[in-house]
């Protein structure tokens, strides 16, 4: 097409006379810009405008503290750079191309006439403008449409893979998948402009466009990684962990100006549990990663969730013996056919969702429960009271069992949990490292188990400081969000005549003679509450951005009462059915 044709059906020149538009032959002129290449940079003078006819761009600017905000994208028929030209000023935000795109460039000369000749054409600006201010608050991060599929290490092979991803795509939407071998669908030789319209008709056509990317640095390997919105880099978890020449390409200077997200997967042959997932990640600069196994559709579909935002995620909060309902709530989730893509947890719901991630199903959590906290009690270990209540050799001891030696990485479900650092009172986020550790933290309530030296700080309960981590989820998991809250306490009350609390003395002796109706709050009790008291507040807004909240009816059980487990499961199992039951 011509690209004065192209230009004229733009709301652009709306209503312009045929001599106006006739008078821009020959001084606009198509602009091809590779994806990851820069089209404008923050400060810089304005040259011009352009109109993007295919391909997709983004816009970011840099924000006070050095970090990059998004702006949003700017697709087909939308004007970039207009209010810089209008305003006089230079330009306010970076742009680069997501893919392989195609613009119509004015020169500003031409656009501040055209302004001028034609005010329908400012007003369009403006229009376009003003759309763009309104869809600010709208998510940052825009649907993945492309996914690239590059090998990691060595002697990788990417095609069972890249036709298991596709069929699990299918389930979401139509796929195109496109290797080397489909190159000839381009024609021999083609000129850009002619490959630029055909990769927008691939994605006009299909909902998600899978690139399989070539073994070595080629021509279609460029490509693909150009047109991608996500980059999976995909290595055989029994194979050679070592950068392969793709993979150091990736991170040289001629690649493609990095954009898209890049994960790890890992493909295994076996059923697991996993290991070595560290030394890859140490190897790689990647935003996230995945495991699935070969033959195991459930996983590939599970990773089409996680990648297109169509995943379910499920947070679990602290409350001690409460938490124990948290089995109920998977148990009676899965009765009700929800699939848990990716799960996380605080204190108590740390545990739980550690299990879970770890494989085991309800019946099997139930069981560990039973064995790790009612029949050995470790929360009745007391010690003198230096550091803690309890010594927490026991509570030691249970998750070394549990969960050995495994990382936190080699979980085959993503899982993470958080603990506070008491020593800067910030929020820490364990994704990485050993489980039983990252637990020990998560569980340490302030007081009653003795904090955990981590670096130089010390680190507590997650529940000081955040008793139900929904923003996290959301951020790492974009999707439905489900919040499962057993922090609520019944009300803490006493006699109104009370003056004081009875003397330690002669509370022991009413608890020992039960002479009394009116129990004085447990040590344990006290120490719990004060500990989440601060994160009140900030779990009442975790409720507001969970797409779905269940709060099982556990306010009666107290911190320390695991004997109540099957009471608690079956409650949980109850609130979890009633939620999606009335869709509460």
């Amino acid at each position: 097409m011509d690209v004065l044709t192209a230009l004229a059906a733009h709301p652009l020149l709306q209503g312009a006379a045929p001599d106006v538009i006739e008078s821009l032959r020959g001084r606009v002129r198509w602009h091809h810009l590779p994806g990851g290449r820069q089209l404008m940079a923050e400060g810089d003078l304005p040259l011009g405008v352009y109109v993007l006819d295919r391909g997709r761009l983004r816009a970011t600017r840099t924000q006070p503290d050095g970090s990059t905000r998004i702006l949003g994208d700017i697709l087909p028929g939308e004007v970039v750079g207009e209010m810089s030209i209008l305003m006089r000023r230079k330009r306010t935000a970076t742009v680069r191309a997501l893919r392989d795109s195609r613009l119509i460039f004015l020169p500003s000369p031409i656009v501040l006439k055209l302004f001028k000749q034609e005010p329908e054409a400012v007003m369009s600006v403006v229009r376009d403008a003003v759309r763009r201010a309104e869809a600010k608050g709208a998510a940052e991060q825009p649907p993945i449409r492309t996914i690239a599929i590059v090998p990691a290490g060595e002697g990788a092979h990417l095609r069972g893979f890249a036709k298991d991803l596709t069929t699990a795509l299918s389930e979401l939407g139509s796929v195109n998948h496109l290797a080397l071998r489909d190159r000839h669908l381009l024609g021999k030789d083609p000129d850009e402009s002619r490959v630029v319209d055909w990769l927008h008709e691939q994605e006009n056509t299909h909902r998600f466009v899978v690139f399989e990317a070539e073994p070595e640095i080629c021509p279609w390997t460029r490509r693909c990684l150009r047109q991608a919105d996500r980059i999976l880099v995909v290595g055989n978890s029994q194979g050679e962990e070592s950068l392969n020449a793709v993979e150091r390409w990736l991170n040289s200077d001629q690649a493609p100006h990095g954009l898209a997200t890049r994960d790890l997967v890992l493909v295994h042959e076996s059923e697991g549990p996993y290991t070595g997932t560290e030394g890859w990640l140490t190897r790689r600069s990647v935003a996230g990663h995945f495991h699935v196994r070969r033959r195991h559709p459930e996983d590939f579909e599970r990773l089409a969730r996680l990648l297109t935002s169509e995943s379910t995620s499920i947070i679990l909060s602290g409350g001690g013996a409460r938490g124990l309902a948290h089995i109920g709530v998977l148990a009676g989730l899965m009765e009700s056919g929800v699939t848990v893509d990716a799960i996380a947890g605080t204190s108590m719901g740390a545990v739980i969702a550690a299990w879970f991630a770890g494989g085991h199903s309800p019946d099997d959590m139930v069981d560990l429960a039973r064995e790790f906290f009612v029949r050995r009690k470790p929360m009745k270990e007391y010690t003198l009271p230096i550091v803690s209540l309890v010594a927490g050799h026991r509570v030691n001891k249970c998750l070394r069992e549990n969960f050995g030696k495994r990382r936190i990485e080699d979980m085959l479900i993503p899982f993470l949990c958080t603990s506070s650092n008491l020593s800067d009172a910030e929020r820490v986020i364990h994704d990485r490292g050993l489980i039983e550790r990252a637990l020990n933290a998560s569980l340490a309530i302030p007081g009653v188990l003795p904090p955990v030296p981590w670096d130089g700080d010390l680190l507590v309960d997650g529940g000081a400081l955040n008793n139900l981590p929904v923003d996290i989820m959301d951020d790492r998991y974009p999707g439905q969000c489900i919040a499962c809250d057993v922090g609520q306490d019944r009300p803490l009350r006493v006699p109104e005549h009370w003056q004081r609390l009875p003397a330690s003395g002669t509370s022991l002796w009413r608890r020992l003679t039960a002479s009394s109706t009116v129990e004085t709050p447990h040590l344990i009790d006290l120490l719990y509450r004060s500990a989440i008291l601060g994160s009140a507040r900030r779990t009442a807004k975790m409720h507001y951005l969970a797409d779905r909240s269940i709060r099982p009816l556990v306010a009666h059980i107290d911190t320390l009462d695991f004997d109540r487990l099957d009471e608690a499961i079956e409650l949980g199992r109850e609130a979890a059915k009633r939620s999606f039951l009335y869709n509460e």
